[in-house]
């Protein structure tokens, strides 16, 4: 950090863990990279199973980061541990919110204390992403920023209801229960309006922000790439063109879009890896052999990061049929790798993938949808030329999409923070 002496941000991270993915990585990936030019206090109250659950930073050596970060757990109250109880034996599955609510309002004590000891320069927000637990930190007189934050768009309740009743009549309760959220939580609406820098993560997202509260806000992914992936190993043109699925196997990822795309293209020369498992694994597994494509397709079941490195290197396109997602990680993970991306044009996916590394299919029916992937890669099967060259593109993406960039990124949104909140002071 070039003529700037170190700041010291108070960061909230519910959810952390240096060995865990999706909501951990966030904050720890923010935190690894961060402590180079800044020193942090960071509130965090999940680093494991549950609510309250601490041992995984517990566990990071104290030299780790050279006194940069200072990691102090906010545990559950009374309050907080019945209502996460009720939902954790499944009595109550809602109660977890009332259990966050009470978390946060501890955390707000707790940042109140830090306060009194310490000299902050900024308050921020990280994670998780979600809009509907505002917190309190806005409350504290400092420069305050909140992002990224998503989950206020609409879900596809029609392709959900494509894949089965119950599925598509509970999605369109979660859209009236999210528009009705969005729009009526006056906690909301003081923390969207208290904060110096608002960032959203999703073009979609910051659309819905700026109509419903003439707020405008930053475009950030949650998500950002860490390490260069080991780059593809391109295959040669009379081999079957490698694709790889990776996810948790449920409604939401929707792989059966994929599997009945591939149905249609059962005589083309191209191989399946699914990476993961879940509830649907086995209806999925006999959908394909349904279909006839059962030999066409490998399940390697749950693997560890590094041998999902070497599926990408092995791989020549990544597919993504996910129907609720915000910026999947294996999304960046593809990028990195040099593996270009073929998925449903909405959500992060929108944003993230451009005609240079990837293809996006037209969110619609579900059996639309399933023409529209089986349409692109057909278009692969029969240009293998194309593939090197959306290659090539995805490495050029990568870069931009580089913790590196975001790091910069979040030093300008600091910088920009400051300068707002003495503004307002300056004018009371």
């Amino acid at each position: 950090m070039t003529g700037q002496s170190r700041r010291t941000i108070l960061v909230l991270a519910y959810s952390i863990s240096p060995v865990r993915g999706s909501e951990y990585a966030v904050g720890w990936n923010y935190i690894t990279h961060m402590a180079r030019d800044n020193d942090l206090i960071v509130l965090y109250g999940l680093a494991g199973d549950h609510m309250g659950d601490i041992e995984e930073v517990e566990r990071i050596p104290p030299r780790m980061f050279d006194g940069r970060v200072t990691f102090i757990p906010v545990l559950p109250d009374i309050r907080a541990r019945i209502a996460n109880y009720l939902n954790r034996t499944g009595h109550v599955p809602f109660s977890f919110y009332v259990a966050y609510r009470h978390w946060h309002v501890t955390a707000l004590a707790t940042a109140k204390r830090v306060l009194a000891e310490r000299r902050i320069d900024v308050v921020h927000y990280l994670c998780p992403i979600g809009y509907r637990e505002p917190g309190y930190l806005w409350q504290l007189d400092k420069p305050y920023i909140w992002g990224p934050i998503g989950g206020m768009n609409m879900r596809p309740w029609r392709a959900f209801m494509d894949m089965s009743l119950v599925s598509g009549l509970r999605t369109a309760g979660r859209n009236a229960a999210n528009w009705l959220q969005f729009r009526l939580n006056p906690r909301l609406r003081r923390a969207i309006a208290r904060a110096d820098v608002l960032i959203a993560n999703t073009s979609e997202n910051k659309m819905l922000i700026a109509k419903v509260y003439g707020r405008e806000t930053d475009l950030l992914p949650e998500n950002a790439i860490v390490a260069q992936q080991p780059s593809r190993v391109p295959a040669p043109a009379n081999t079957p063109l490698r694709l790889l699925w990776i996810g948790r196997i449920d409604q939401a990822k929707a792989l059966e879009i994929l599997i009945e795309a591939l149905a249609d293209l059962n005589r083309l020369d191209w191989h399946l890896t699914v990476v993961g498992e879940g509830p649907r694994g086995g209806t999925m597994r006999t959908l394909a052999a349904n279909r006839g494509i059962a030999g066409q397709v490998t399940w390697a079941g749950r693997l560890g990061r590094q041998d999902v490195a070497r599926q990408f290197a092995a791989s020549d396109v990544h597919i993504l049929t996910s129907l609720a997602e915000a910026h999947s990680t294996v999304l960046f993970e593809a990028m990195s790798a040099g593996v270009p991306t073929i998925a449903i044009d909405h959500c992060g996916m929108h944003d993230s993938i451009c005609d240079n590394c990837g293809i996006k299919v037209a969110l619609g029916a579900v059996t639309t949808m399933s023409q529209g992937f089986a349409k692109a890669i057909r278009g692969l099967i029969e240009d293998r030329a194309a593939v090197e060259r959306l290659s090539t593109g995805a490495h050029r993406c990568a870069e931009k999409n580089s913790w590196e960039r975001r790091a910069r990124f979040w030093q300008d949104a600091y910088t920009r923070a400051i300068t707002t909140f003495d503004a307002r002071e300056a004018a009371r």
